[in-house]
């Protein structure tokens, strides 16, 4: 049978080997735990970074859209300067457009009221031809 001492050994290597499981399963768990903080700072790092692109890329289009509007603004702003002068020089000659405007149209009135009105004149005017 066994003695005392057997049994205290079976005890001990009983213990062991509980202890030896207890430990695989504690370096199991926290080799999972690892792993899935790893993959999770991996996922958050990455994620990190798309954000990062994704930021320089908006701002580079931000950048660019304002240089373009910027542009776009300077080449406005001349053509305005440009029709303004323009506009300096025509603003005369609309008003002595406007006053020749009302010349000629007196004129006509004055025209019109003429033929109306006989003319002897036109007797006048006539010159006999030498074979008449």
């Amino acid at each position: 049978m066994l003695d005392s001492g057997d049994i205290a050994s079976m005890i001990v290597a009983l213990i062991a080997a509980y202890g030896a499981y207890a430990a695989h399963r504690a370096s199991g768990k926290a080799t999972a735990a690892q792993a899935s903080t790893t993959a999770d700072a991996n996922t958050a790092i990455a994620r990190t970074n798309a954000e990062e692109q994704a930021y320089v890329r908006a701002r580079k289009f931000d950048s660019d859209t304002i240089e373009r509007q910027d542009r776009e603004l300077d080449e406005l702003r001349e053509s305005n300067r440009l029709k303004e002068e323009e506009l300096k020089l025509l603003r005369p000659l609309v008003e002595e457009v406007r006053i020749l405007r009302a010349r000629v149209q007196r004129l006509e009135r004055n025209l019109t009221s003429h033929e109306k009105e006989p003319n002897d004149d036109q007797h006048d005017r006539h010159v006999p031809l030498p074979s008449e």
